[in-house]
This record gives C-alpha cells, sequence and structure tokens, in this order.
C-alpha cells in the first residue's frame, strides 16, 4: 500500500522524533506559492490523498471538523473557471494582467495547475465563527503538507468575487459555503518564486 509516511521515514522524516520537528519549521519558513505551474505534470492522486488525509488531523473547535473539499483533475473545467473569473475581476485587479504575461500561464487564477481543490465549510457543524479560522488552519496544514513532499501550491482568493461561476463548476451541496481554491502541482522549470518579505518585532513576551 502507498504510504508517504514510510516513505518519507527512510530519509530520516521520522513523525516521532526531533528530525520531523526540525523538517517541520524548515517547510513553514521556506515554503513559496507558486504562480507558474507545468499543466502536463499532474500530482499522482495517491500523494495528493495521503496529503489531505493527514490535512484532516487538524484541530478544530470541539473536533467539529467543519471543512469539505473537493479535488478537481479536469483540467478543462479548471481552465475554463479561471479564465471566466479572470474576465469578471480584471478590471478591479489591474495586476492580474500583468501576472499573466510575467508568468506566461493562458488565466492568471489557478496559473495553468493541473490540479484544483475547492474547499468549502460545513455550515450545519461549523461552531459560530469558529469555523472560519479551523478551515484556515486545515488550508494552512494542506500547503505546508505539500510542500514538505516537494509539491507547489498556492491558495486563491480571488474565486470568492465570482460564486457564480464556481457553482457552475463545482456544484455546492447543502451545509456547505465556498471557502478558498488551492492550485497544486508542480512548477515550470523557469518559474522563479517571490521573496516574501518577513515583518518582525510582531512578537511580544509578557
Amino acid at each position: 500500500m502507498f504510504s508517504l509516511t514510510n516513505k518519507l521515514a527512510t530519509k530520516n522524516f521520522n513523525f516521532v522524533n526531533r528530525t520531523f520537528v526540525k523538517s517541520a519549521l524548515e517547510t513553514i519558513k521556506t515554503r513559496r506559492s507558486c504562480r507558474g505551474f507545468d499543466p502536463d505534470r499532474t500530482v499522482p492522486k495517491e500523494v495528493i490523498n495521503e496529503v489531505l488525509e493527514a490535512a484532516l488531523n487538524t484541530p478544530s473547535a470541539m473536533n467539529t471538523q467543519p471543512w469539505k473539499i473537493k479535488v478537481s483533475n479536469n483540467k478543462e473545467s479548471n481552465r475554463r473557471l479561471g479564465k471566466s473569473c479572470f474576465e469578471v475581476i480584471k478590471s478591479q485587479f489591474p495586476s492580474l494582467e500583468k501576472r499573466q504575461e510575467e508568468y506566461d500561464v493562458s488565466e492568471p487564477i489557478f496559473y495553468d495547475a493541473p490540479t484544483v481543490l475547492y474547499v468549502y465549510k460545513n455550515t450545519k457543524t461549523a461552531l459560530d465563527t469558529y469555523g472560519d479560522f479551523d478551515v484556515g488552519a486545515f488550508v494552512t496544514n494542506i500547503l505546508n503538507g505539500f510542500d514538505s513532499v516537494g509539491v507547489d501550491t498556492i491558495p486563491i482568493g480571488l474565486v470568492k468575487y465570482t460564486p457564480n461561476l464556481v457553482e457552475k463548476e463545482i456544484k455546492t451541496e447543502k451545509n456547505e459555503e465556498f471557502v478558498i481554491a488551492v492550485s497544486v502541482g508542480y512548477s515550470k522549470d523557469n518559474f522563479q518564486p517571490s521573496k516574501k518579505p518577513i515583518k518582525h518585532n510582531l512578537i511580544k513576551w509578557l
């Protein structure tokens, strides 16, 4: 049976000792968003499922686990939604056209990623406003989980501006509220992630 846990353990990524803790901290420090995916390199289903299964262990208020995720490997659907969303919001975000040219992508929403994750909040089980925090923590674990196994991602909040377009491609079910999308894949060989300036002096010891 395929298991990233076993595979990583052979590379000194041990889930119960400090070797893994150091790796987790390094992942948090070095992860960068990808804005130039190779549309022809799809992440194996087993890898995606293993990371998502790990993310399901994210803590949540009263253990409500108010998240649901839909995985789309339909490149045509992903590209259609990305282009449609871009056409609707590009006047509001002029930088998108610059990004499309800079990163040489067909659409600067999902950046040609072969896989898109659609993350939802379960409005029935979510505990008041804590549900938003819980889903945010879940998405963060997804991002860092993929990075730890060499898979690139970027969270996409812009699609929240076009909920009708999302609904057209990805049907919303009862008690679901669309929260955010995540592009998943491998960066193009010539893609260079932008530097991330860190704001310091934000930690105060009392």
